[in-house]
């Protein structure tokens, strides 16, 4: 009889499911970053695709995108994200992923770049913070029985409020020494200072210093929110 021939098919794959983004992610930890500090951003994909003749752009809450260019086979695709002043987010999150170029499995189903249920947002606790704190209130006075005035002994406390939770502990200057800075709680703080008697009779100078969560110095403050 004539021979025939024998195709076997036996590791034949048949792949007709478009891969779609599974999470959006950051590696970064948790905490407050300000303009120039890096967040990384990771997108993860369902199965390995290749990102060919263009790129891959992740919004951002804070209005920045994130550009991740060609690459794979492969299912996890890295960016960074390096602030700018002016942007701003209480919990940072990717908002959308669109694409120029390609973008398919290794069947050449193109995928599917819906938002995934697991955000930047949902993941991490990251807040983007470029605005300079500031004091909303001081206020100055002795414990003398005259709180105007101040004898050697005596205590002198600036008390001071800013508008948002500050990093470090700030740093204040009583007639021209270190003073002891304390919180009340909150935003709300103290710095106090016990006269010596080497100061120079006059008004009582003080300055303080301070810083937000995220770095972002303010301005120093020396003088006071009311009449005193």
């Amino acid at each position: 009889g004539n021979p025939s021939n024998v195709i076997n098919l036996t590791a034949f794959t048949v792949d007709t499911t478009a891969p779609i983004i599974a999470n959006i992610t950051s590696l970064t930890s948790d905490g407050a970053y300000k303009a120039g500090q890096n967040i990384s951003v990771r997108v993860t994909f369902s199965e390995p695709v290749t990102l060919a003749g263009g790129i891959l752009d992740v919004g951002l809450d804070t209005g920045a995108v994130v550009a991740i260019g060609a690459a794979g086979p492969q299912t996890i695709f890295d960016g960074n994200y390096t602030i700018v002043g002016g942007q701003n987010s209480n919990d940072l999150n990717s908002t959308n992923v669109t694409l120029s170029g390609t973008l398919k499995d290794l069947a050449g189903n193109d995928a599917n770049l819906a938002m995934p249920a697991t955000t930047i947002a949902v993941g991490s606790a990251i807040v983007v913070d470029t605005i300079a704190s500031v004091l909303t209130y001081t206020h100055i006075q002795s414990n003398n029985a005259n709180t105007s005035l101040a004898k050697t002994g005596n205590l002198v406390l600036v008390n001071f409020t800013s508008n948002e939770t500050l990093g470090a502990l700030p740093t204040a200057t009583i007639a021209g020494n270190a003073a002891t800075v304390a919180s009340n709680g909150g935003n709300s703080y103290n710095a106090t200072f016990a006269m010596t008697g080497a100061e120079t009779e006059g008004n009582i100078n003080f300055s303080i210093n301070f810083a937000d969560a995220a770095g972002n110095p303010g301005t120093a403050v020396s003088s006071t929110s009311d009449s005193t």
